[in-house]
Order: C-alpha cells, then structure tokens, then sequence
C-alpha cells in the first residue's frame, strides 16, 4: 500500500542527464554533480577504469576512450550506466529503501521507457519508480517558486504561473528541446527538438582550436571544462561581436588558455594578465632575477597556452543558427516559436508569457538575453514574454523540481508505480499507467 511505502522509503531524486547525473536525496538542500561517463587510457588498456568526476580529475589529459550511457540524447547503455550509479548514485545505498523519481528523455521510445522500468525494478530492485521529464521537473520548481523571477510584476505572467502554463527551453548534454506545458501536463505534439547541445559545442570548439592553434582533437574533456569557463553568447550575434573585436584590434577579446599537463596542472584555467603582471613586478622590485624553476614554470605554461579571440563566442552561436555547422534545423528562437505555433490558440498567449530556460547551456552568460532578443519578433502586437532562468540555477533545476515533488508525499506517493504492480501487469501497461496517473 501506497501509505505503508511512504512510512518505510525515502525518495531518491536522479536527474540522468547525458552528460551529468544529479542525485541526492529528497530531503537535500542540494544535488550531487557526477560526470555520467566512464574512460579509460587509449595508450594503456590495463589502466583502471576512470568512473564519474575522475575522468576530469585524471592525470591522462588525452587519448582518453570515453564510453557513454547517452546516444544522441537517449539511455541505450545501461551497462556503463550502472558503472556511474554505483559509484555515485548508490554509493551508501540500498535501492529497497528508496523510491525513486528519475527524469527521461521527452517523448522517449516506448522500449527504452520499458528498458529502463526493466532495469529498475527487476536489477536494482526498487519498491517504487516514477519517470518525468527532466524539462517537466524544471517547470515543477518554477512553479513552485516563490518568486515568479522576472523582476518586474507581470498580470500576464502571475495568471500562466497558476494555470501551470509555460514553455521549457532544455539545452542540456545532447540536445536542445523546446517543450510546452499547459495545466502542468506536457503538450506532446508541441514538443520540438533540435539536435545540437553541449556536445555539439565542445567538438566544434576542439576543430577550431585544432585548425588554428593546437591539435586538441582527442582532449574532449579538457576542451569540454574550458568551454564552460570561456564561452558566451553574443547579444547581438557573432557579426556583430567580430566587428567590435575587429574594431578594438581583438586585444580586449582575447582569452588565453592554459591548459593542463596531468602533472604540475590537473585542470585547466584562464590565464589572468594581472596576476601575472603582479608576479613579474614584484621579481623586478626585489632586483632578483627568475629562478631556473621559475622560468621553465613560464615556458611551459606558455607552450601550452592557447590562444581564444572570437572562438568564445562563435561556438555558442550554434545553438542560435545551427547553419553555421551545416546542421539544417532551427535554432532555439525559432524553436520555440514553432513549438507556440504547434499550441492551440487558446494555449498560446499563456505558454509564451512564461518562458523558463534551464540545462548546462543555459548558465552560459548571455543565453538568457539572447534568446529574449531573438524571440521578440515572433511575439504578436500586445502580448507580454518573459524568458527567465529555472531556479535555483539551470544546471541543477530539474532535480530541485523533482525534489519539491517528491517532499510532497501525499501527491506524489499516489503517481508512483510499485514493484509489486510491475510484476502483475509487466513494463508496458505500467508505463501506461504512470502516463495517465501523471499531470507531467
């Protein structure tokens, strides 16, 4: 019974996105971060494997052989899958203690929805399971929120809030979705896709750096954590971003990179002018000449500094007009106007006024206003749209969603799917249930 589950388990929240899982505990302030991926030495197949956030910590900074759970967005894997849980996800755990409410892919395939209440249930042997789309859960905390996050106070905004109206932007890992929710259920048929995410962007950074400076093409995860430190959206898109850079002589734009050697450097990081300004003032007030260690320290570092000028800025540009990699799809404006386009027309004024942007790319500075600018024309004479980042922060949003979820337990208990109705009725008439019992 569903009373005597909710007294005996506590509620295990995983957002399983392709290229981290979020995880902890309901009753957590905050989630876990783990790289969902396992690598090992291409160089040197007896190594250990590399599980998780030792991937990005290790000292082989290329020639890494990654293995990933996700193919273009979807959980076919779940052997290296169940490698990353069990030293992350149920590191300390026993499943028969937990329910668990794991996100899954929009519009996912009827047998990988199967797959995975297969696996759930049957190899980790939890008592009870729901799935929800991660961009589902995004919208649960945005709703939930105390604040409606636009800064200024909106009728229009206030009135979709509480008819649990709004349109999700989900730019995670593998994919970009634009998702519509309208009484606090997903419009399927308004769901739109387009296939470039963080991915995408990592390896179209690692081939402009590989052309122009050096061959970084088998360092995807130094490439990937220098994207996230270096990358922004131009505002007004790259042309005009390559003329100011051209304008000022590109000396204000350009980043220099210094990336990691396994040994002395772990990790990459932005090489700061005035730090090393400072350094060099202060060797030449003390009238001391450089230590030998001190300048092999400087050429080093200088033979592995890379060079950044429009590159920051022309990599995150893809997900705007994807034509610039060739890829004939819409970007993100054009997404969700197509999406709105797809609504009803008694929907449509509701879903627009509430756009919340959440997934890895959304933290990319400019994102949000970019995506504000470029939607304007596409808003009809009269009608408001506000775009705002799912809170806390878009990174970890779909777990803080599913964690106000799963603390309600009178709600949630009642949608969940139990291991004991999984073994009567079997995946897929279960699934069927969890859909229709479901108001995501």
């Amino acid at each position: 019974p569903m009373a005597e589950l909710a007294l005996t388990t506590s509620a295990l929240v995983v957002d399983n996105g392709g290229g981290a899982v979020k995880h902890a505990l309901a009753t957590a302030k905050s989630p876990d971060v783990t790289l969902n991926c396992t690598a090992r030495p291409s160089k040197d197949r007896t190594a250990t494997q590399l599980v998780g956030n030792d991937v990005r910590s290790s000292t082989h900074v290329a020639g890494l052989l990654t293995s990933r759970p996700f193919e273009r967005g979807y959980l076919v894997r779940w052997d290296v899958e169940s490698e990353v849980w069990a030293s992350s996800v149920l590191k300390g755990r026993s499943p028969i203690d937990h329910v668990l409410l794991l996100t899954e892919p929009p519009l996912n395939f009827p047998e990988l929805s199967a797959q995975q209440a297969e696996v759930v249930f049957e190899h980790y042997g939890f008592p009870g399971y729901r799935s929800v789309p991660s961009a589902a859960l995004s919208m649960h905390g945005s709703l939930c929120s105390t604040s409606s996050g636009s800064g200024v106070p909106s009728p229009t905004l206030e009135a979709a809030r509480a008819c649990g109206a709004g349109i999700v932007v989900d730019s995670g890992f593998s994919y970009t979705h634009s998702l519509p929710v309208f009484q606090r259920r997903v419009v399927g048929q308004a769901v739109k896709r387009l296939d470039a995410g963080g991915k995408v962007l990592t390896n179209y950074l690692k081939e402009l750096v590989s052309y122009r400076s050096v061959n970084v093409s088998d360092m995807f995860h130094v490439v990937d954590a220098c994207k996230e430190e270096v990358c922004r959206v131009c505002k007004e898109g790259a042309v005009s971003a390559l003329q100011a850079c051209a304008q000022k002589g590109g000396g204000s734009q350009v980043v220099q990179y210094v990336l990691p050697d396994g040994v002395d450097r772990k990790v990459g990081r932005v090489k700061s002018q005035d730090s090393e300004d400072s350094h060099v003032n202060a060797v030449a007030k003390e009238g001391e000449q450089p230590s030998p260690a001190e300048m092999k320290r400087r050429r080093q570092e200088e033979e592995a500094t890379i060079e950044l000028r429009s590159e920051p800025f022309m990599v995150p540009e893809v997900l705007f007009r994807p034509m610039d990699i060739g890829l004939n799809q819409l970007g993100v404006a054009e997404l969700v106007a197509s999406s709105v386009a797809s609504l009803p027309l008694e929907m449509r004024e509701a879903c627009l006024s509430n756009v919340v942007v959440c997934g890895g790319n959304a933290a990319i500075s400019g994102f949000k206003e970019r995506l504000e600018l470029e939607l304007a024309p596409f808003v009809p004479s009269g009608q408001e749209c506000h775009v705002r980042l799912a809170p806390p922060d878009p990174v970890t949003s779909a777990w803080h969603g599913g964690a106000a979820m799963a603390r309600d337990k009178g709600t949630f208990y009642p949608t969940i799917i139990t291991k004991r109705l999984y073994e009567e009725e079997g995946s897929m008439r279960v699934l069927e249930r969890m859909k229709a019992a479901s108001s995501w």
